[in-house]
């Protein structure tokens, strides 16, 4: 495949990291990046080399016409930047998470998608690291036999609310790695100790003026419970702890378990050849899992993120999604919303979602 042309859009934290590995990509030329904020685009400038700069969108797509696009927007901006892109012909999308801020806009950026013939990925880089495909391997070889359960532990140092929306999706995204798509939910979230209710709902950036701007949010903590495709049992829980190594997934089997962690801790993925964990002994009886990549094939950020353009390019080339598709992104997406709406009803609700807006912005114009 020819080189093909990329921007970038959002160019601050996340936008950051597209530059730097859009830059170390030899099927990609950096050929423009965008941001609303002048300032911004002047420090990137001195930090790599981008041909041209904008300040607005439709310009920078008129005149330059990319071929991919990375979308590292505030999430509010997720929605018109895809369907500006999706109109304007670029063949591929790299967009951070969450997706979008509800389901009626995953519906109307994945929909413009189609209509356009544009490969949509979501920026989920759990999804591809060799901890979990090693994994996965491991599930359907029957490693720990039947999977019987599927535990996401969260990453930590937030309100569940800002979590969910801020980190919550990589976590659910892995879930969806070996559970499949989420069948339903039954979930309970807290505030100040008691049962959150519609008078607790505040925009992320109320919750934490130092996270970004990613919507409506809800708690303090929270337990779910999921059913899934391929695994009878899920789980998810989120306590507002400090920052942790726990951060990953973990998988009991009947005859057996898997630890993943979103560091490198131990080597990221441990096996316990026992259904039955003895909190007594510690990590002392799992095993390592050994013959994983070593550093810096995932050494840094934008590595992982090159790994994600590279299955981009090939998801234009044959035509065949990306493993972290837009629809995988949308039902990681939720599984986020279907705690809310759960919570909201005190009950089980079966995915997917049939109203599609947002479950607490419904519960505040309804005013609990």
């Amino acid at each position: 495949m020819a080189k093909l042309r990329a921007a970038v859009v959002g160019c601050g934290g996340m936008g950051r990291c597209h530059l730097s590995a859009l830059q170390k990509m030899e099927e990609l030329e950096l050929v423009a990046a965008c941001d609303v904020m002048q300032a911004t685009l002047d420090r990137r400038a001195e930090e790599f080399t981008m041909p041209r700069t904008f300040t607005d969108l439709s310009a920078m797509l008129e005149e330059v016409r990319p071929e991919v696009v990375a979308v590292a927007t505030q999430t509010r901006q997720h929605r018109e930047v895809v369907l500006a892109c999706a109109e304007a012909g670029v063949r591929g999308i790299l967009c951070e998470k969450p997706l979008a801020l509800d389901l009626a806009e995953c519906d109307e950026m994945l929909d413009a998608c189609t209509r356009h013939g544009v490969q949509m990925a979501v920026n989920h880089q759990g999804h591809l690291r060799p901890t979990t495909l090693r994994a996965q391997a491991m599930v359907e070889q029957g490693v720990i036999g039947d999977l019987l359960v599927v535990r996401g532990v969260n990453k930590g140092g937030r309100k569940c609310g800002n979590e969910l929306m801020e980190m919550g999706t990589h976590t659910t995204d892995r879930m969806i790695c070996f559970g499949g798509h989420a069948t339903w939910c039954h979930a309970f979230v807290t505030w100040d100790g008691r049962a959150a209710t519609a008078a607790d709902i505040m925009d992320a950036q109320e919750m934490s003026p130092r996270d970004r701007d990613s919507g409506l949010v809800l708690g303090h903590r929270l337990f779910a419970q999921y059913g899934f495709q391929r695994a009878p049992f899920g789980e998810m829980a989120m306590y507002a702890w400090e920052k942790t190594l726990a951060y990953g997934v973990d998988l009991i089997g009947t005859r057996g378990q898997l630890m993943l962690r979103g560091s490198r801790m131990d080597g990221g993925l441990l096996h316990l050849d026992s259904p039955i964990f003895d909190p007594t002994r510690g990590l002392d009886q799992w095993n390592p899992v050994t013959g994983l990549p070593e550093e810096p094939v995932w050494g840094s950020m934008d590595d992982s993120v090159c790994v994600m353009y590279q299955h981009l390019l090939r998801a234009i080339e044959t035509g065949e999604p990306h493993p972290s598709s837009g629809d995988v992104g949308r039902h990681a997406l939720e599984m986020v919303m279907a705690i809310y709406e759960s919570h909201r009803r005190g009950a089980r609700v079966a995915l997917p979602l049939q109203d599609r807006t947002h479950p607490l912005d419904r519960w505040k114009r309804e005013g609990g």
